[in-house]
């Protein structure tokens, strides 16, 4: 079922359509199909171009562009870009008050930081994620 979906994302044109497709970044990067978040990403670029984050008049938001394609490029060990993309997305979602992609955008902040051998500042931002995705979950804190 996910290779036709894949598949399909040439076909989207439009920010409209990727409402269709918005849960591809997630079930590429879980099957680890590095192709694909490749593809993924070079499609989030073109068509959402300057866009700072995703959503429409429903319920469906995901969030800083730049988040999801940090994690997209993280996936494919491109390191540099995955840290400049997850610093963008901290400071869109922050703005937007989006707390839980804040602690996810840290998380990712850190595999990338790690990756590149700044272990240091990646543990400090493990632990601010941690406690970031705590209190965004504690509803009666």
């Amino acid at each position: 079922m996910y290779r036709p979906l894949v598949a399909s994302l040439m076909a989207a044109r439009t920010p409209q359509d990727a409402a269709a497709v918005a849960y591809l970044p997630h079930l590429a990067l879980a099957f680890g199909d590095k192709a694909s978040c490749l593809m993924i990403r070079d499609w989030m670029m073109v068509t959402f171009g300057a866009s700072r984050a995703v959503g429409w008049g429903t319920v469906f938001y995901q969030g800083s562009v730049a988040r999801s394609l940090g994690r997209l490029e993280l996936a494919a060990n491109e390191t540099t870009a995955a840290v400049a993309h997850f610093e963008e997305g901290l400071t869109v979602d922050s703005a937007l008050g989006a707390q839980p992609f804040v602690a996810e955008g840290h998380l990712g902040l850190a595999q990338a930081l790690l990756a590149t051998g700044e272990v240091t500042r990646a543990v400090e931002l493990g632990r601010a994620a941690a406690s970031e995705a705590r209190a965004s979950t504690c509803l009666a804190c």
